[in-house]
């Protein structure tokens, strides 16, 4: 669960499906408690700052947290609009039934691309478009509120102008929920590698890549670990590997 407040009292940001939708983590700590940690944060819309809180799941106390938090939310809201009263933006619940249907699109594409011997080398919430009339909705932005990674810019304006985007075959998609239809772009990194065969070449993105492809011995299944950093940023909310820069990243990537 998360929240996000500020002193001031401007006009809120639309209302987001997910809290990275609207609001940039700038990674920095401002406080943590037992069961809590509130980070220093944006509003990707006006760069305005605010305080995020994020209530972590995987604590014994989750449900007392959460009942809790209801009374204190109920409580902030009923008190909006008076000039000293901290200004409460929205409050989001992850979504673990949303993560679990975008994860099972994911892990098929990646059993088809591997399959026919193709590995892609640069998983990442970037380069995951879910579908939505007229124009596709960047992943990465609801789960990190990152820059496009190479080439994602250029595919995600390719891909709103292509007519696939607004003719969407709904007989294709009969078993996924409007808004989680999972496309996957950016096949700048994507090389030929048949079962027994290695690659060698240092390729990928530092929050995502896997250790092996760090070492220059790995195969097809580097995917899976970088699959499985996107599945922990939706669930959780921020990488599991995170530097204050790449190298940072990456000496943790391999620790």
């Amino acid at each position: 669960m998360w929240w996000a407040c500020k002193h001031a009292v401007p006009a809120a940001p639309a209302e987001c499906r997910w809290v990275w939708d609207c609001y940039q983590d700038d990674s920095i700590l401002l406080g943590r408690g037992a069961f809590a940690r509130v980070f220093k944060g944006r509003i990707k819309a006006t760069n305005r700052p605010v305080a995020i809180k994020m209530i972590a799941r995987d604590n014994t106390h989750f449900d007392q947290q959460k009942r809790a938090m209801v009374t204190k939310v109920a409580t902030m809201r009923t008190l909006q609009g008076h000039r000293s009263m901290v200004k409460l933006y929205e409050v989001f619940e992850d979504e673990q039934a949303d993560a679990a249907i975008i994860m099972r699109q994911l892990l098929q594409f990646i059993a088809y691309m591997h399959n026919r011997n193709v590995v892609h080398r640069d998983i990442k919430p970037e380069n995951l478009l879910l579908l939505k009339p007229h124009r596709p909705a960047n992943l990465g932005d609801a789960a990190e509120g990152g820059k496009a990674g190479k080439g994602g810019d250029a595919a995600l304006s390719q891909a709103a102008s292509c007519p696939v985007w607004s003719q969407v075959d709904e007989a294709v998609w009969a078993d996924i929920p409007d808004g989680l239809r999972l496309k996957v772009i950016d096949y700048g990194t994507a090389n030929f590698c048949e079962a027994g065969q290695h690659l060698h070449s240092k390729i990928g993105t530092a929050r995502y890549v896997a250790p092996e492809v760090l070492g220059r011995d790995y195969d097809k299944s580097s995917d899976i670990w970088s699959a499985g950093v996107v599945m922990f940023i939706m669930l959780v909310g921020h990488a599991p590997f995170k530097g204050t820069t790449d190298t940072g990243t990456l000496a943790k990537v391999k620790a």
